[in-house]
C-alpha cells in the first residue's frame, strides 16, 4: 500500500492535480481576502444600514440604557445587548461570539461595526461615556444555509479538481504512450511506434521518437546484416584453409595453424547461428521432450568439472515443447563458463531445475570471481568481454552468452544473470511450458 501511494505521489498526473488544487485554493482565498479587504474600507450601503440600525437599537434600549427594555428587545430578536461602564450588564442570547476573527471598523455617526461568519457586532458610544454593544447572532436557518454553502463549495471544488485531473490525464495520453514505447524499445521491440494522434509539442515529440526508433532500427539492422554477410563470406575461405592445411607437409605447423582456423570457424558458426535464431521464425524445431533427462545428460559431461557439479532436479519428468539440441547448447555454454572461471577451493557449480507454474527454470550458479555490477547488463551482447584485454587466457570470443540469449528468446523465454552472495554468478533461464503431449 505504501509503495502504491509513493508511486501515485510521484506521478506527474498526481502532481499536476495537486498544483491545480493549490491554485484553486489560492484563487478562492485570495479573492475572498481581497473582497473583505476592500469592502471593509469602503463606504457601502451595508455599513450605512448597520449604523442606522445600531442607532435604532440604542434608542430602543433608552438613554440611560434600560435593562428591562433591553430584555424585551432581545426576547424578539436574536440579539445580545451589553453595556460597558460603571454599571455593566449583559442580556440576551447566549453563545460564543467569534471575536478572534472580528475586526471593527467605523460605520459613521459614532458607530463601529464588523461582520464575521454571519455574526454582526455594533458598538455605539453613549453620551455619558457608556458603550452599548449589540451582538446579532445568525438564525438557525442562516447557519444551516452557511453549512450547506460550505459543503457544496467543498464538493464542487473536489468535483472540479477530479474533472481537471481526468482532463489532464486525457490530454497527457501521449506521455503514457511514449513511456510504453520507450519500454518496448528498451526490451528490444524496435518495430514499436508511438501513436501520432495528438497535436502540438507532444505530437512533435512522438514523431521525433518514432524517427529516432526508425533510425536506430536501420542502424542495427545494417550492423547485423554486415556481421551476417561477413560471417557467411568467411565460411568459404575458412573451408579452403582447412583443406590446404590437410595437404601441408609440415604436420606440426599445420596442426598449430589448424587450431587458429578452428577458433575462427567456431566464431563464424556462432555468429551465423545467433543471427539465424534472431531473424528466422523456423530457426528452432520444438518437440515434446523431458528437460530433466536433458539436464542429467548434459551434467554427466561435466562430471569432472574442477570444483565439482551439484545437480538438483525433480524426481518426476519435466515435460516441455522445445528444441532439445538448442537447450543442450545453452546448458553446455553456461556450464563451460562456470567451470572455466571456477577457482581452486571454490564451492561446486550448481545446476538446478524446477518447474513452477507454467514454466521451467534452469539456474547455473558458480562461486568464482563473478562479474562486476556495471558489466552485468552487457554480458549478453555479442563480443562483449569483461576483461578488455581480450586475451585467450581470460575467456573466449564473447559469443557464448549471446548465443544462449538468442536460443532462449527463440523459445519465448528469458535469460538473466545476477551476482551470488559471497562471490560468483548465477544465470537463470526461464522457458514457458505450453501444453505438451507425452514425452517420447
Amino acid at each position: 500500500m505504501l509503495d502504491f501511494l509513493r508511486r501515485q505521489f510521484r506521478s506527474i498526473f498526481t502532481r499536476l492535480a495537486l498544483v491545480m488544487l493549490g491554485m484553486v485554493l489560492v484563487i478562492n482565498c485570495g479573492t475572498w481576502f481581497l473582497y473583505i479587504h476592500f469592502h471593509s474600507r469602503a463606504d457601502t450601503a451595508d455599513s450605512r444600514h448597520m449604523a442606522r440600525y445600531a442607532r435604532f437599537l440604542a434608542e430602543a434600549v433608552g438613554n440611560p440604557p434600560d435593562r428591562a427594555k433591553a430584555e424585551a428587545l432581545t426576547a424578539e430578536l436574536p440579539l445580545r445587548v451589553t453595556v460597558a461602564g460603571p454599571q455593566a450588564w449583559s442580556v440576551g442570547q447566549g453563545g460564543v461570539f467569534p471575536e478572534a476573527s472580528l475586526t471593527l471598523r467605523p460605520l459613521g455617526d459614532g458607530v463601529q461595526g464588523g461582520l464575521v461568519h454571519g455574526h454582526r457586532r455594533m458598538v455605539v458610544a453613549g453620551p455619558d461615556g457608556a458603550k452599548l454593544t449589540f451582538d446579532v447572532f445568525p438564525t438557525a436557518a442562516e447557519l444551516a444555509a452557511f453549512r450547506q454553502f460550505a459543503v457544496l463549495s467543498l464538493v464542487l471544488t473536489w468535483v472540479a479538481v477530479l474533472a481537471g485531473y481526468g482532463l489532464m490525464r486525457w490530454l497527457l495520453r501521449p506521455v503514457r504512450w511514449l513511456s510504453a514505447a520507450a519500454a518496448a524499445v528498451r526490451d528490444g521491440d524496435l518495430n514499436y511506434r508511438a501513436p501520432e494522434t495528438c497535436g502540438g509539442e507532444l505530437l512533435e515529440l512522438g514523431r521525433t521518437f518514432n524517427e529516432m526508433t526508425l533510425a536506430l532500427r536501420t542502424t542495427l539492422c545494417a550492423q547485423k546484416r554486415l556481421l551476417l554477410d561477413v560471417s557467411h563470406e568467411l565460411r568459404t575461405p575458412i573451408t579452403r584453409l582447412k583443406l590446404a592445411l590437410e595437404l601441408l607437409p609440415d604436420r606440426e605447423r599445420a596442426e598449430a595453424m589448424a587450431e587458429d582456423v578452428g577458433e575462427m570457424e567456431t566464431m563464424v558458426v556462432s555468429l551465423l547461428e545467433s543471427a539465424r535464431l534472431r531473424h528466422q521464425a523456423g530457426a528452432v524445431h520444438p518437440a515434446p521432450m523431458d528437460v530433466r533427462e536433458l539436464a542429467v545428460a548434459v551434467a554427466a559431461r561435466y562430471a569432472d568439472c574442477r570444483p565439482g557439479l551439484v545437480l538438483t532436479v525433480p524426481e518426476a519428468p519435466v515435460a516441455v515443447v522445445a528444441d532439445a539440441e538448442k537447450l543442450a547448447t545453452v546448458l553446455g555454454n553456461l556450464l563451460d563458463n562456470a567451470c572455466k572461471y571456477a577457482r581452486p577451493g571454490d564451492a561446486a557449480v550448481a545446476l538446478t531445475l524446477s518447474a513452477p507454474d507454467e514454466r521451467i527454470v534452469l539456474v547455473v550458479a558458480d562461486h568464482g570471481p563473478g562479474v562486476p555490477a556495471e558489466a552485468l547488463p552487457h554480458i549478453f551482447e555479442p563480443f562483449y568481454r569483461v576483461d578488455a584485454s581480450r586475451t585467450r587466457d581470460t575467456g573466449g570470443f564473447g559469443l557464448g552468452l549471446s548465443l544462449c540469449q538468442a536460443i532462449v528468446r527463440a523459445h519465448g523465454g528469458r535469460i538473466a544473470a545476477a551476482a551470488v552472495a559471497g562471490g560468483g554468478l548465477a544465470v537463470t533461464v526461464e522457458i514457458p511450458r505450453p501444453p505438451a503431449g507425452p514425452v517420447c
